[in-house]
């Protein structure tokens, strides 16, 4: 496997990326584990997911879904890249940066399942 610097931070990551927005909706744990597997047997290190993922599904459920999919030691094999800014719920904080308060619901369920080593901000619309 081809191995990428990402950006300036010195973290190496695999050429080929895994995403998850699919995750809880067309692909079960089951289905998430074993695909996380074969990425991680092939070299492969990089995961990317978000706050929103997957759509049509209940939101989360995708970081909820690679947590419980890199227990038993698969974790430290990986970095995981997750984004956040779009409107998870329909209280005032279910929006934007405050999803990183530790106390918000969807922060604590995901926070259970996985431990992140990139967050984006992606503001996709500002009036979201």
């Amino acid at each position: 496997m081809e191995y990428r610097r990402l950006g300036g931070s010195g973290l190496q990551v695999s050429a080929i990326g895994l995403g998850t927005n699919t995750f809880g909706t067309d692909v079960d744990l089951p289905k998430a584990d074993a695909v996380i597997g074969a990425f991680i047997d092939a070299g492969c290190n990089f995961i990317d997911s978000a706050d929103s993922y997957p759509p049509g599904g209940k939101q989360g459920d995708s970081e909820v879904i690679i947590g419980q999919a890199l227990k038993n030691g698969r974790r430290e094999k990986v970095l995981v890249a997750t984004k956040f800014y779009s409107r998870v719920g329909n209280l005032p904080n279910d929006v934007g940066g405050s999803l990183l308060a530790p106390n918000t619901p969807g922060q604590l369920r995901a926070m259970r399942a996985l431990s992140w080593a990139i967050l984006h901000l992606t503001p996709l619309n500002a009036n979201a």
